[in-house]
């Protein structure tokens, strides 16, 4: 359990004082239009009212509930005197030889997937829509859709290796009852991500190559350090630690690198000369930062993994594409981790496969 820490000076929750209220936008259309009868008596007095003299507008947005519908597919067979065989059309918005229709099957992989139910809340859902589903019929949709949808699984991860810059990193989760790992590799238009028994820097490599292309942004974890590629550590973790840090030292180096980090925010941009101009000189300022004889352990400390991925902290300010955080992979990984108390583990390596897909 985390310790309660009292904050200095929290900042009151709420809007503040004077700020304009909003509500709720207007719809930019109108699907139906409900027109309301005319009242014939007062409904606070009981007497009698005159013709309506004006009218009031009102919105109503409305959702409108999925409904089980069953359809019998008539489907005309001709003989083909060619092939010496019957022939049929094929019918739409269903796979063959199964009587679940598609929109069906995306709806209960959303369900799954995307809302995180557990696969007893998914039958549930399918009963109370009037519709009788069983948990093996909701893994073995699952397992159909990963299926189809497994060579555009493996197309994003060549995305991946041919990007200028990607986010990367990785979370505990369980698989037959042994600890695992979630990597996930994205960009802003492509995520995947990937379950493994190891957390190290072969996944990397199985997925970038030996050599990656990609400016490769990351914590400071180890597994990273030995890639062959350009890397750019996360400035959000560097402060979080060195916020950390008590002292005259600590609150010191804390202090500068916030400045450092906020004026090397203005100088990502401009032509490569400029930005490589740029970043030399963020460089500097930074190493004449670390360098410095700092005599609190805890402080030294901080400056000594600054030292480490020394080179790796302004890359961001050299290539357009990169950013000067992990934050992408970060947020991407925030669902998984939710996903994880739900279910506990996955029971096979198949279902952990599935999901990673989906």
């Amino acid at each position: 359990m985390k310790p309660n820490r009292k904050k200095e000076n929290p900042k009151p929750s709420g809007r503040r004082e004077g700020h304009k209220g909003e509500s709720r936008k207007k719809p930019d259309h109108v699907d139906f239009v409900e027109p309301l009868g005319p009242l014939h008596t007062c409904p606070d007095c009981g007497g009698e009212v005159s013709e309506p003299q004006e009218w009031r507008v009102r919105y109503k947005e409305e959702i409108v509930l999925p409904q089980y519908r069953v359809t019998r597919i008539e489907i005309p067979r001709s003989y083909c005197s060619r092939c010496d065989q019957m022939v049929e059309p094929e019918a739409e918005g269903i796979l063959p030889k199964r009587q679940l229709g598609n929109k069906l099957r995306s709806y209960v992989v959303y369900l799954r997937e995307e809302l995180r139910l557990p696969v007893n809340m998914v039958q549930k859902h399918m009963e109370n829509l009037g519709m009788k589903i069983s948990e093996g019929t909701v893994e073995n949709i699952c397992s159909e859709v990963a299926e189809i949808l497994e060579p555009h699984y493996e197309q994003l991860k060549k995305e991946l290796r041919e990007a200028k810059g990607t986010n990367n990193d990785e979370t505990g989760k369980r698989i037959e009852g042994k600890t695992c790992w979630e990597w996930v590799f994205a960009k802003p238009d492509a995520v995947v991500l990937h379950s493994d028994k190891r957390r190290s820097h072969e996944v990397m490599e199985e997925q970038y190559g030996k050599k990656p292309k990609p400016v490769l942004g990351s914590d400071c974890y180890n597994a990273y350090s030995p890639l062959d590629a350009v890397k750019q550590k996360c400035w959000s973790h560097l402060l979080d630690d060195s916020s950390d840090l008590e002292g005259v030292e600590g609150e010191s180096l804390h202090e500068s690198l916030k400045e450092l980090y906020s004026h090397s925010k203005e100088r990502d941009r401009g032509p490569p000369l400029l930005r490589e101009l740029n970043a030399q000189y963020c460089e500097g300022k930074l190493r004449n930062l670390i360098d410095r004889d700092w005599s609190d352990p805890e402080t030294r400390k901080v400056a000594k993994m600054i030292k480490k991925h020394r080179g790796e902290w302004f890359n961001f300010i050299r290539y357009e594409e990169v950013e000067p955080t992990n934050n992408l992979a970060e947020r991407v990984l925030r669902p998984e981790v939710v996903f994880r108390k739900i279910i506990g583990c996955h029971r096979s390596w198949n279902g952990a496969r599935k999901h990673d897909i989906l």
